[in-house]
């Protein structure tokens, strides 16, 4: 599989969010030495933010100089290494920038970076490593850029950088370091080929949106999850604040006052109020009151893009040519649960949907069989019903898939419960596509049409497929398909006997949680690889006090499916199960941050802002992923009100935080 890769970034102390869809500037530069710096675990904190204000912008850093000074001793140490020997001139190289006040030091921000990993020096000839140096050392005064709101046309602040007040001393440095490198590189030829430079991702956003109409501990926890993890701060829809008679508007009309109590018609409004253009951007939905994060952005996009390269090979197998033709693919993926709620088991939009993809012996001889009347019935079920609480999927086709729910729930006041109406849709979609599949003569016209492609000019293969789309009602295809191996998100709902914490480093937890299920053939053996390969837990750009920053996801205790053996991204509780002591409550303890959560929060609000994922499809659909939100620490409601967190989260310590040290409040170093 294609994955992300972690060698490309943007400098992240200088980009706000509003440059960074249209940035093309590039090149390695000093700030490359800065980052390595960090890599080498140099102690640093940012500034630049308007406490006041709430404004959250991190817009620079500074390093305490005994860091740097101990970081130097390390690097000088290992300097006689050919790898680690520009690490060293790049580090010297920054004790020459003009201190700031009180002692600190100013790290450059105003040029692009690009980020190399220390292993792949070796593959850089010495005279690449000089020409690109003096070139970017040359380039030197950094981007143009232009801050505006690409959706709401907002205010246009023209900013020129420009700064060459240390470029002297800084080269004067590095051309008597480099001449020490070069000696240290002469006779070792490099077999492989130099690494690219040049290489740029697209930058597009990754929304997320919460339907939430107040504020209480459950509301509290998905914000301060999603920030630990990295997550960008949401867009809320329908949330009247802290009490449910504040923020509200006597004035709004019929759609507007539905869409406070409908979430479908809330998000449908916002989504309609975002540009166009916009439409590649990703949108996260997740239900404002009964969803916690337990794994990395990273982790959640690759899913998502493995998902639909598996479900449209699976289309492409069913439809045949047809799938191509009629351009049938999945790209919103919603939750799955195992009942039919709140349609019943007998209605079209139960009986319609297709069978969960899980093996059909996943739970042993009674699998999708009913339990007896004291347990769960559905326990042993496979999901395969369409879940609101989560849903992600390209702006664009969002858009359109909530057009035509709000429009039918407006119509018809039954379906104003979400459930319902994607229910309907979704059922009718694979009616749709099931008609396709068993229509009369299609495998021949397939194969027909197929054939005619080898011969036929590429003009009469579009005027053929341009004639089958017209004469095919593709008006109920959404391209909706499901989370079955709950991977993305977890549904709870007759489902949480499936779920034990797994520490995945400690034999001993993999063992008990197996035994405790009667699995004999573990499927819970090892982690997913696509966890241990994102970022670690605990990493932070300083060190805080908290377990080390190289601390693995094997030695955390992550929720894990003992059955399929995948620990999801998201945990979707059951919406309705509120009741004291529920899993809710006891599991919140056992999330892997939540000791911690004070602090992680404290070290989110302090970050500076850059991508939160490097994924796609492929190599070359791959994008950054940017929060389209540049504020911190709380999140904002379809009037742009910026909720700081301390106002409509204060008096929820007890229960989210559970450290016995009061409210939480913005850092007063932020």
């Amino acid at each position: 599989m294609d994955g992300p890769s972690s060698d490309v970034y943007l400098n992240p102390a200088t980009i706000g969010a509003a440059e960074r869809p249209s940035y093309q500037k590039s090149g390695f530069s000093l700030d490359t030495g800065i980052d390595l710096l960090v890599d080498r675990h140099l102690d640093i904190s940012f500034f630049g933010t308007d406490a006041a204000a709430h404004t959250r912008r991190s817009v620079g850093c500074v390093a305490r100089p005994g860091a740097v000074a101990s970081t130097l001793h390390d690097l000088l140490r290992e300097s006689v290494s050919r790898m680690r020997a520009l690490e060293f001139a790049s580090a010297l190289a920054l004790l020459y920038i003009k201190p700031a006040p009180r002692g600190s030091v100013i790290f450059p921000s105003s040029l692009w970076e690009f980020r190399l990993p220390p292993t792949e020096w070796i593959n850089m000839s010495s005279h690449g490593v000089m020409s690109k140096l003096k070139r970017s050392l040359w380039q030197g005064n950094g981007p143009d850029y232009e801050r505006v709101d690409l959706e709401d046309g907002f205010e246009k602040e023209h900013t020129n950088k420009r700064s060459s007040r240390h470029a002297k001393p800084v080269i004067i440095t590095l051309a008597f370091l480099l001449t020490i490198f070069l000696f240290l590189t002469s006779g070792r030829k490099s077999t492989k080929p130099a690494v690219s430079l040049k290489e740029t991702l697209p930058p597009a956003y990754l929304r997320m949106v919460y339907p939430a109409r107040q504020a209480d501990a459950n509301f509290c926890k998905i914000i301060l999850s999603g920030a630990i993890l990295n997550y960008p701060e949401p867009m809320l829809i329908g949330f009247e604040g802290k009490n449910k008679h504040e923020n509200t508007d006597s004035t709004l009309d019929l759609a507007e006052r539905i869409s406070q109590k409908t979430s479908i018609l809330g998000i449908d409004k916002h989504l309609r109020n975002i540009s166009a253009t916009r439409d590649e951007d990703l949108v996260v939905i997740a239900d404002g009151l009964n969803t916690w994060f337990q794994l990395r952005p990273q982790t959640l996009l690759d899913r998502y893009f493995e998902s639909n390269r598996n479900a449209d090979a699976r289309i492409r197998k069913e439809l045949g040519i047809m799938a191509d033709t009629l351009k049938i693919h999945q790209t919103i993926i919603f939750g799955a649960q195992r009942d039919c709620s709140p349609w019943n088991a007998e209605d079209p939009a139960c009986s319609a949907v297709p069978e969960s993809s899980l093996p059909k012996d996943i739970y042993g001889p009674l699998t999708d069989v009913e339990a007896g009347e004291k347990q769960d019935r559905f326990t042993k079920h496979r999901p395969r019903y369409i879940s609101p609480g989560f849903a992600i999927g390209p702006l664009g086709a969002m858009r359109k898939l909530y057009a035509e729910a709000a429009k039918r729930a407006m119509g018809d006041e039954h379906l104003q419960e979400g459930g319902k109406v994607l229910g309907q849709i979704f059922a009718e979609q694979e009616m749709a596509r099931e008609s396709h599949k068993a229509k009369p003569g299609s495998a021949f016209q397939g194969l027909s049409a197929w054939l005619s492609s080898f011969w036929e000019s590429p003009s009469a293969v579009a005027d053929r497929q341009a004639q089958q789309l017209k004469e095919t009602d593709l008006s109920r295809e959404f391209g909706i398909g499901l989370d079955y191996a709950s991977g993305l998100a977890f549904e709870a709902a007759h489902a949480d006997g499936d779920m034990e914490w797994v520490k995945f480093g400690d034999s001993a937890s993999v063992h008990a949680a197996n035994a405790k299920h009667g699995i004999s053939d573990s499927r819970i053996s090892n982690i997913g690889p696509d966890v241990g390969a994102s970022l670690p837990p605990f990493w932070t750009y300083s060190h805080e006090t908290l377990p080390s920053r190289s601390t693995p996801w094997t030695n955390v205790s992550l929720l894990t499916n003992v059955w399929t053996g995948v620990t999801p991204a998201i945990i979707q509780h059951d919406i309705n199960n509120y009741k004291t002591d529920s899993l809710r409550e006891s599991w919140w303890s056992n999330i892997w941050y939540q000791k911690y959560g004070r602090k992680m929060f404290d070290v989110h609000v302090q970050s500076p802002i850059g991508p939160v994922a490097i994924s796609g499809y492929d190599a070359a659909s791959r994008r950054q992923w940017w929060s389209a939100e540049d504020w911190k620490g709380g999140a904002r409601n379809e009037t742009r009100f910026w909720w700081r967190y301390e106002d409509v989260c204060g008096g929820t310590e007890q229960e989210v935080f559970r450290d016995k040290k009061g409210p939480w409040y913005l850092p007063s170093n932020h």
